[in-house]
């Protein structure tokens, strides 16, 4: 694995279109667009891990430690916003589905927010994403709201770290 960086954008955008190629339901997806990754880079406490199997990307994860904005948009108040983190999201190449590589990234994702004295963690799924929907459910999140989103329905899920 690797921190990703500001030139790694074209990068992030090139593997989520072939990711986006070999899934059919694309609306249990969503896509960060180019603008948005740069906007990502531009704040100091999110994070993209790039992973790889050999030199080949395999997937990247996503944190973000401190965005008000974004919870109130979740409207996410049951929690210390100051002790929350943002399950940003995960994507993995199609090659690597059904390796449990979702799961052991979540897990790298609760860690880098412990790391960063959180205590929550916070993030939305799409419920028709059942494969996603369970990982995190069997992992101890819980459905704490809905939203419906640009990258459409979700749920909102968090877990006491």
């Amino acid at each position: 694995m690797k921190i990703a960086i500001i030139s790694d954008v074209d990068l992030l955008v090139n593997f989520q279109n072939i990711v986006m190629e070999k899934i059919e339901d694309k609306s249990t997806w969503g896509m960060y667009s180019k603008q948005f990754l740069v906007d990502f880079f531009s704040k100091p406490t999110n994070i993209i891990e790039l992973y790889y199997d050999s030199q080949a990307l395999v997937g990247f994860l996503m944190l973000t430690l401190d965005d008000k904005e974004e919870f109130e948009d979740y409207n996410v108040n049951h929690t210390n916003l100051n002790k929350s983190a943002i399950y940003g999201g995960v994507m993995i190449s199609p090659l690597y589905w059904g390796n449990g590589l979702q799961k052991q990234m979540t897990e790298r994702l609760e860690y880098l927010a412990k790391k960063a004295n959180r205590s929550y963690m916070v993030a939305t799924v799409s419920p028709d994403n059942k494969y996603s929907y369970n990982n995190l459910i069997n992992t101890g999140y819980k459905v704490i709201g809905e939203k419906n989103m640009e990258k459409g329905y979700r749920h909102i899920v968090v877990k006491e770290l």
